[in-house]
């Protein structure tokens, strides 16, 4: 069961993940250096001042140089410091391959010091070491060719015959199109991300409610995994997903809970002010007691950059959200909407600080860590902060 999965708190390896960036760690960081010590250069043909008895070719265009000078012969045409216009070559590095084995290694130091800042927990560990020293090789790479005077290259970058036929430079070409296709799939990746973290945050929720102290379920839709990802989700859950029945300590009549997962289509029991919240996913309770009604908004944050959120920021616009659409909501539709829970629930790698929890009046906010050990300390802190705004036994635990 997902219940059961999810309160295993043991890591599923003890390295960080095999990703790009670690095989080009162990395939590229020899050849980089290589490359940057000694990079291929071409003989530019140019044309510049040079001594009399120094010159070995001359074109047209010296010649022109040439006889517009005064004088009787080349002696006198070199002026006084016996110089004239010749053709010259030149060492260039700033070629093709070398602006692409610059930007190569520009964007492999950004994917080395994302890699380790991500993974941060595993340091030490042989994989985040040999990426960590990568980082550190790119690095040096990329100031040792900027100093070289050699740029970087102009996409769209059509190869020349050193990019194609250059065994070693061949190999910096293939590297370097996996880290652009990487991008483009990363790109991709982020599009969809903020709905796979919804998801998680919908099916945490409805195991938080499951293990409130005196829930009893009444009925829940069958979880329904896909083998492929659906734009962006990989499971599928109802409208209306599960409903609970709470058992208040103090004796009350109880409260029946009700998870409202998919909000892709309209749900007559969610009130009309909070549509422009755009909540991941609600909680509507009802009090048999007093036959009221409370809809709990949740908002699934996550970070699709390396910035990071604030947690008391966060339980604040929440609060001044829920408040502004409760207002105008009063003023064209009457009535006398007070304020109202909610609960928003941070991914842990978005959250600036080490922070777990934040509070804003009525409005908690919560950072969840999607595995290990603290997967199920999260969950229990989500179940403890529902059943404080749902149930008002207390506060959440911090």
């Amino acid at each position: 069961m997902l219940d059961d999965a999810w309160s295993d708190g043991q890591l599923d390896d003890p390295d960080p993940p095999m990703e790009l960036i670690v095989r080009h760690a162990e395939h590229y960081a020899r050849l980089l250096a290589d490359l940057v010590k000694s990079p291929r250069r071409v003989l530019k043909r140019d044309r510049d001042l040079v001594a009399v008895d120094k010159v070995q070719q001359i074109d047209v265009a010296c010649i022109r140089w040439l006889i517009r000078q005064p004088g009787r012969d080349v002696y006198e045409q070199a002026g006084p410091r016996q110089r004239i216009r010749a053709v010259v070559r030149k060492q260039e590095a700033n070629t093709l391959e070398n602006r692409v084995l610059r930007d190569f290694a520009a964007r492999s130091a950004v994917l080395a010091t994302s890699y380790c800042k991500r993974h941060a927990r595993f340091r030490g560990t042989d994989r985040w070491t040999l990426v960590d020293r990568y980082r550190m090789e790119c690095r040096r790479a990329e100031e040792a060719l900027i100093e070289a005077g050699i740029g970087t290259p102009v996409h769209p970058i059509v190869p020349n015959f050193a990019l194609l036929r250059d065994a070693r430079y061949g190999r910096i070409w293939t590297g370097y199109q996996e880290i652009l296709r990487q991008d483009d799939e990363r790109d991709e990746c982020w599009r969809w991300q903020h709905r796979l973290w919804a998801d998680f945050c919908r099916l945490a929720t409805q195991l938080a409610v499951r293990r409130m102290h005196g829930a009893e379920v009444v009925a829940e839709t069958p979880l329904r995994i896909f083998e492929e990802q659906s734009r962006g989700r990989w499971t599928s859950l109802a409208g209306q997903s599960g409903v609970l029945l709470v058992r208040r300590p103090d004796g009350r009549a109880p409260l029946v809970v009700s998870v409202a997962a998919d909000l892709s289509e309209p749900h007559d029991r969610i009130p009309g002010w909070m549509a422009a919240l755009c909540p991941s996913a609600v909680l509507i309770v009802d009090d048999l007691a007093t036959d009221e009604t409370v809809a709990v908004p949740i908002w699934a944050m996550h970070s699709c950059s390396e910035d990071r959120m604030d947690l008391p920021e966060l339980a604040s616009s929440a609060n001044r959200a829920i408040k502004e659409a409760i207002h105008v909501h009063n003023v064209f539709n009457g009535g006398g909407q007070d304020r109202k829970p909610g609960i928003v629930l941070v991914s842990s790698v978005s959250v600036a600080n080490d922070a777990r929890f934040a509070r804003n009046e009525a409005v908690v906010a919560l950072a969840l860590d999607p595995d290990g050990t603290e997967l199920s300390a999260g969950l229990i802190r989500l179940g403890r902060a529902i059943e404080a705004v749902v149930v008002n036994s207390g506060g959440p635990a911090r």
